[in-house]
């Protein structure tokens, strides 16, 4: 059963108001008084603020959750489609990338994220005796 609601929910999205309302909604639920505005505003905020970091060649990094980076993505030569015995050049480009955390990605998954206690592979116990 839970197999086949994975199925059925695999290409639903969230958009980015339906996020504000999830996120104005736990935190009336919560007694913080805040406005769906206000929320908007943060929530518009912080991906400016990441954007712009990335702009500066800043990695942002949200622990346990996500990071995000830009990649270069080297320049070609092409053929132009609309004239095809003329290259045209390709300059260099950035594209964003975003990583999920291990620990995310463990939680996803329905894994224990935290780190088992015990005797690491190849050590002995120290209350072993020999």
């Amino acid at each position: 059963m839970e197999n086949q609601e994975l199925i059925e929910n695999e290409f639903t999205s969230v958009s980015k108001s339906s996020l504000i309302d999830l996120i104005w909604k736990d935190l009336e639920s919560k007694d913080i008084e805040i406005t769906k505005v206000m929320v908007t505003r943060v929530v518009n905020s912080a991906i400016s603020i990441i954007a712009d970091q990335l702009k500066q060649g800043n990695k942002v990094v949200i622990s346990k959750f996500i990071s995000f980076g830009k990649r270069l993505v080297k320049g070609r030569m092409y053929n132009n489609p609309q004239n095809p015995g003329k290259q045209v050049l390709k300059p260099d480009t950035f594209r964003g990338v975003a990583k999920f955390s291990k620990i995310f990605n463990q939680n996803l998954n329905g894994k224990d994220s935290r780190k088992k206690k015990g005797n690491r592979k190849g050590r002995k116990s120290a209350n072993k005796s020999s």
